[in-house]
């Protein structure tokens, strides 16, 4: 195909280099590690008072589609599972014109939080979906932040407040309760 192994060789180059274009038609890349996400143990629950934190609203399956502000997407919630302690959702992503991509794959989610900005799109088990880079993190295994959870507050400079506990609902005595800030990574 080619006369020397140099010009194969430069072509091999750019293309390797060369950014690739993301394919939206297809569900996000799974993707190790933490994306640039981190989090940290608080010793106690955060005050939430409007001011250095606000109160978040998750979106549990009812009604099914979340349109977020902002966002070039829709959200739909389909198939809810019932049979555990809470109601699971399948989840997939509408973009006008083309066809629903799943963002939960195989597993269903309690709950979809989407950020302000309508960047990031989490879910339970702590999972998230970066919608300019097309990848899904695992923040549940990469930052050691086991179900159940819950998204409860965003910070003014745009940390969110989780609760951890190992007992989904109903528990006589909840005392194993964790606290995290989770920050999310800078615009690019």
């Amino acid at each position: 195909m080619y006369r020397t192994p140099l010009i194969a060789l430069a072509v091999l180059c750019v293309s390797a280099f060369t950014p690739q274009a993301i394919d939206r038609a297809v569900p996000p890349v799974e993707t190790a590690g933490a994306g640039g996400f981190s989090a940290q143990r608080l010793p106690a629950r955060v005050g939430i008072d409007g001011r250095a934190w606000t109160s978040v609203e998750v979106h549990t399956g009812q009604p099914e589609v979340l349109r977020p502000a902002g966002a070039d997407y829709e959200l739909r919630f389909s198939d809810a599972d019932n049979s555990g302690d809470f109601e699971r959702w399948a989840v997939t992503l509408q973009r006008p014109g083309n066809r629903p991509v799943s963002l939960t794959g195989e597993r269903k989610t309690t709950f979809v939080y989407v950020t302000p900005d309508a960047r990031y799109v989490f879910m339970e088990p702590l999972t998230v979906v970066d919608m300019k880079t097309w990848r899904r993190y695992s923040l549940d295994t990469a930052l050691g932040i086991a179900p159940y959870v819950s998204i409860v507050a965003l910070s003014r400079d745009g940390r969110l407040f989780i609760e951890r506990s190992s007992c989904a609902m109903d528990c006589s005595r909840r005392t194993d309760e964790e606290y995290f800030e989770l920050k999310i990574p800078s615009a690019d």
